[in-house]
């Protein structure tokens, strides 16, 4: 298994240029952003399959392994766009291909060139990357996904969506554990898919300005509900760290949501 935090960040990012990509380490990374971006290096490295022959969904084609959980509609004053959010399921064989590809000699030539651009010294070595590998391959990763906190009473439901010119929201829902009116909420929209950093919010600091509506809160299986609703947003200002978008607002939004998979985590 993998021995800390610090070896999973770097055997995701060494995964990653594995995979072709060009995503670099810096002494910003948290091993949680390395695990949640980590299905996308991996379906590169899992698949050979193009677009061309992928199933397509509006104007978007899914890759192989993607699927539909459901959109989100927003508007944040220029005219509704459409939000797509995905799960993923990694290629079963992830494994044997990783450990292919390792020992190659173009493997060998990745890895070194990996561990290079790792911040901090640390050492990736081969057998962390194949972990990882055989830990990840089958499993499915979920861009939304409802967790519980039973020590608080308290349900959250995460739904995150990318718009076809990789612009981005999240909308935070939360519900009492035996209810399914939501008690506040929180949005956050980045107009800029390349920095993540730079997004406006709401609902942080006051919880009333997100109000939400539910339509549908309907429990398909023991690990998936459907939800669909409406909600809309008072101002939304930029967060601490959004620098560049210092001095601008958003002087309201609206949307609506509608989902068929949301997973539910293990209650904690």
């Amino acid at each position: 298994m993998l021995r800390t935090a610090t070896t999973l960040l770097a055997a995701s990012l060494s995964l990653a240029l594995l995979a072709g990509c060009t995503q670099e380490a810096s002494s910003s990374s948290s091993a949680g952003d390395a695990a949640s971006g980590l299905p996308a290096a991996i379906e590169q490295v899992a698949s050979d399959a193009n677009a061309a022959n992928a199933t397509t969904v509006g104007d978007a084609p899914l890759k192989p392994g993607e699927r539909v959980q459901g959109t989100i509609q927003l508007d944040v004053g220029h005219g509704a766009a459409s939000f797509r959010s995905l799960a993923v399921k990694v290629d079963d064989d992830l494994g044997k291909k990783t450990a292919k590809r390792l020992a190659s000699a173009q493997g060998h030539k990745d890895l070194a060139g990996a561990q290079s651009k790792i911040a901090g010294g640390t050492n990736v070595s081969a057998q962390d990357i194949q972990e990882t590998a055989d830990i990840m391959a089958g499993k499915t990763y979920y861009t939304s996904e409802m967790s519980s906190l039973a020590i608080a009473n308290l349900r959250f439901i995460e739904l995150s969506g990318i718009s076809a010119d990789g612009r981005k929201v999240k909308l935070n829902i939360s519900f009492a554990m035996d209810s399914d009116l939501p008690t506040e909420a929180k949005l956050e929209y980045v107009p800029d898919g390349e920095n993540q950093m730079q997004s406006f919010e709401a609902g942080r600091n006051d919880k009333k300005i997100v109000q939400v509506t539910m339509d549908r809160f309907e429990r398909v299986d023991d690990h998936t509900i459907s939800i669909s609703g409406t909600f809309t947003a008072g101002k939304m200002k930029p967060t601490i760290l959004a620098k560049n978008l210092a001095g601008q607002e958003i002087a309201g939004a609206a949307g609506s949501f509608d989902f068929t998979e949301i997973h539910l985590r293990p209650e904690q």
